[in-house]
């Protein structure tokens, strides 16, 4: 049984549709921050496709904590992100992806290293004329900083990965895959 959750509404729609009314995943709104569930219920945790990032440092190990308090005792979390080193070797500054719809979404980025920290402004170019930018900023840790963090939050790291597959060593050309235990 999966529970999915997500804070977009309209993610979380499509999620359903794509689901096509099956019983599982239960689909929860919240925030990984505030997890809406008693502690010690799950056996896995599973934060994918850079969910970590959104909040800052502080929010990012209230998320931590939060995936410890809801897994049961030897549960696990794994978690898929982009990390330090991708920066510049597999995201370019400038992106244009090619929409089935006909537009394109660019995507302009600039990372402060300093600060760990990736500026993104989105722009969908539609041919509606609505096509202001939607920028955000992304904290993008370093596997050690993670590490740090994973450990702080109760979790032992017992393996790390460039794919979910659980295939190869994390590079600036994979994602950065840890999965951690109670």
């Amino acid at each position: 049984r999966v529970v999915a959750l997500d804070r977009s509404r309209p993610l979380l729609a499509a999620a359903r549709r794509a689901a096509h009314g099956a019983p599982w995943p239960h689909f929860v709104r919240g925030s990984y921050a505030e997890l809406p569930f008693e502690g010690g219920v799950f056996d896995a945790v599973l934060c994918l496709g850079t969910a970590l990032g959104y909040l800052g440092d502080e929010g990012d190990r209230a998320a931590l904590r939060e995936f410890r308090r809801v897994l049961a005792p030897r549960g696990r979390l794994v978690i898929e992100t982009l990390h330090r080193d991708e920066i510049g070797a597999r995201l370019s500054e400038h992106e244009e992806r090619p929409l089935a719809s006909g537009g394109t979404l660019s995507i302009e980025r600039r990372f402060d290293r300093a600060r760990g920290v990736l500026h993104e402004a989105q722009r969908l170019e539609d041919g509606t004329g609505n096509d202001a930018p939607w920028a955000y900023e992304l904290r993008v840790y370093g596997e050690n900083e993670l590490r740090g963090m994973l450990g702080g939050a109760g979790f032992a790291v017992i393996a790390r990965h460039a794919s979910l597959a659980g295939e190869g060593e994390p590079s600036p050309a994979t994602p950065l895959v840890l999965v951690a235990e109670v």
